[in-house]
């Protein structure tokens, strides 16, 4: 019974050619395309969130060296105005 429906597809698609009338494109062929074409301020809206931020930085109460909020120094080990790590200075290391 397939062969039948196959056959009969193809004898009209031969027909419709030989007639001259075009035949809607298979869309199959072409893959993932887009609908219609996206505008240049649809596509920058969508874009808008896509943006870099700088990294928010704090400077240290005690020494003036720049940290990252919420976070002990790491040039004197102080966070909110307390030790909260040692820190071994360079004259130590060496």
């Amino acid at each position: 019974m397939r062969k039948y429906f196959s056959e009969a597809k193809k004898e009209l698609s031969k027909k419709l050619i030989e007639g001259g009338i075009k035949m809607k494109l298979n869309i199959t062929l072409f893959g993932a395309l887009p609908f219609r074409r996206i505008s240049k301020t649809a596509k920058r809206q969508r874009r808008t969130h896509l943006k870099k931020t700088a990294p928010t930085v704090t400077i240290c109460s005690n020494c003036g060296a720049v940290v990252a909020p919420h976070r002990a120094c790491t040039k004197c080990g102080f966070y909110k105005g307390k030790e909260a790590i040692k820190v071994k200075s360079e004259e130590e290391t060496k």
